[in-house]
């Protein structure tokens, strides 16, 4: 049986609903606060790793 693709039509729901997926807010607060605290000390970890670098390249070029 050969099927004669210029005639098909797209299939449509008759009353098609859209929904808000389920959502859990106790489960993605704990989430949220955990990635924000460990955003917060990898920058603060980095600031000051740049902090020290600049330091030690002042230091260096004040010697010169």
């Amino acid at each position: 049986m050969k099927t004669d693709y210029t005639k098909l039509k797209p299939y449509k729901k008759k009353n098609p609903e859209v929904k808000d997926p389920i959502r859990y807010p106790k489960v993605i607060e704990k989430y949220e606060k955990q990635a924000k605290q460990i955003f917060a000390s990898r920058i603060n970890m980095m600031v000051a790793d740049i902090t020290t670098k600049l330091v030690n390249q002042k230091l260096k070029d004040g010697k010169s």
